[in-house]
Formats: C-alpha cells, sequence, structure tokens
C-alpha cells in the first residue's frame, strides 16, 4: 500500500549550503510502488532525502531521538492520512545495540543493590522494588527470537527490524545492506516483501545490488543532475558488477 504519494521540497533561488546542494528540489518525487529504491554515488544525497522524508512526515528514528535536519518547506500528498512508521539507518542499529546493553547492566545492577539494600525486609517490599527492572528484563527478553547481543550483527538487525513490524507502516531503510551478507540481504527482502503484505510502504536507501533488484520496486537515481526513475537493467553499477563477474581477469589483468 503507498501510504506517500508524493513530496516535493521546495528551494529558493537564494538558498545556499546543506542541503540545498542536492539536486532534488522542486521536482514531485511521485512514489507508484509499495517499494522504492533510491541508488546513487556517495554524496548523491540518497541518505539525506530519506533522513528529509523521515523528517516531514514525522516518523521515529530508531537509536536516536527525532531531531530534524533542517526546516524546509514542502508540498507532501497521504493517501488518506500521515502514516506512523520509522526511520532506520545501519549506523543507528550498532548504538541502539550499546545502548540496548547499558540498560540491560543497569537493570542487573539494581536488582543486585535490591537485594543488599532489602535484606530483612519483607518479601513484597523487595518485590515491588524489584519489578521495574524485572519487567525491563522480561520485556527485552521477549521482544526479539534471539539475544541481539550474543548474534551476529546481520542476525540481529533482521531480528529487530522483524520485531519492528506493524501493519500500514511508511518504512525508511538507510543502507540496510552494510551488517548483511548476501543470505541475509536475501532474509530481509523477504521480511520486506512481509511489510508489504501488511499494508506497509518501504522506502529504501542502498548500494546492494541485491536489493536493487526487489521484483516490482520502484527504483530512483540520484546524482549531480537530479533524480530520476531507473530501470534495473539500466543500472551502471549492476551491468558493471554482471562483467566483472563474466570476466574478472579482464579488471584483474590492468590491477596486478
Amino acid at each position: 500500500m503507498i501510504h506517500l504519494k508524493s513530496i516535493k521540497f521546495i528551494c529558493d533561488q537564494q538558498e545556499q549550503g546543506y542541503p540545498y546542494h542536492i539536486p532534488i528540489f522542486n521536482k514531485e518525487i511521485e512514489f507508484k510502488q509499495s517499494v522504492s529504491v533510491l541508488i546513487g554515488d556517495n554524496g548523491s544525497g540518497k541518505s539525506t532525502l530519506l533522513e528529509l522524508i523521515k523528517d516531514k512526515v514525522g516518523l521515529y528514528q530508531i537509536g536516536k531521538p527525532l531531531k530534524s535536519v533542517v526546516s524546509l518547506k514542502s508540498e507532501i500528498k497521504y493517501y488518506l492520512n500521515k502514516p506512523k512508521g520509522f526511520y532506520f539507518s545501519s549506523e543507528d542499529f550498532t548504538t541502539y545495540i550499546y545502548e540496548l546493553e547499558k540498560e540491560i547492566e543497569v537493570s542487573h545492577k539494581y536488582l543486585k543493590e535490591i537485594e543488599e539494600t532489602y535484606k530483612g525486609k519483607s518479601n513484597f517490599a523487595k518485590s515491588q522494588a524489584s519489578s521495574p527492572h524485572k519487567r525491563t528484563l522480561a520485556e527485552l527478553k521477549g521482544l526479539y527470537d534471539k539475544d541481539l547481543r550474543f548474534a551476529s550483527h546481520g542476525e540481529a538487525y533482521l531480528s529487530f527490524f522483524k520485531s519492528r513490524m506493524r501493519p500500514n507502516q511508511l518504512i525508511l531503510l538507510d543502507e540496510p545492506e552494510t551488517p548483511l551478507s548476501f543470505q541475509n540481504q536475501l532474509a530481509l527482502i523477504y521480511l520486506i516483501n512481509e511489510a508489504v503484505k501488511m499494508n506497509s510502504q518501504v522506502v529504501i536507501s542502498t548500494h546492494s545490488p541485491v536489493i536493487i533488484s526487489m521484483p516490482d520496486a520502484q527504483i530512483f537515481e540520484l546524482d549531480h543532475e537530479g533524480i530520476n526513475e531507473i530501470d534495473y537493467d539500466d543500472i551502471k553499477q549492476v551491468s558493471e558488477l554482471k562483467h566483472f563477474l563474466n570476466h574478472p581477469n579482464a579488471y584483474f589483468k590492468h590491477l596486478l
């Protein structure tokens, strides 16, 4: 389901500096599929565009407090109402795991202190004091299908993403391939498809040819000229990768 139908960021001629150097302004970006992919070289602005959308829609940012990049004028169209959802970058996930470890550590510390402080007091008093910390630990344990602290980074990412999936969301993913192996990228595509079945819309910024290849995904390419739709088979990095995989020695003879 397409919750965000289109967005247009407006820039007056005199505006300069970040993020006005990115050529996405004064052009309506129309989302026509439940999955949209943003591609482009580093510095092209795909991650910034994702953040600007996050700010305008007011989506929750995993791992960080909601903080606007900059206040921009825009025109935005929704299917019905402003959707709920979240913005999730692989960089913020590292921060989240660190905060999760701290929260678990603090809860265990307080429980240990309560055992000492409440010696000789009633079980009821001890239970009242320890209850919030035990509840925190139980909720964290029940939230994920594995302990994120001890899973591989890729497995933890997938488990976390799965735990956040709800019906009728707008989900923004910034370079999700960073912690993921080839197999885990395929697993992510499966989860994204499950999210779409739950009437969610997903917009992804990525360099991964695997994620770009998602069936029926709408692909936008960002470059110095602006943002335009592109077919998978016309993407330069895809054709270059195919050529390399088929003829690796043609590259190595010039490198080694």
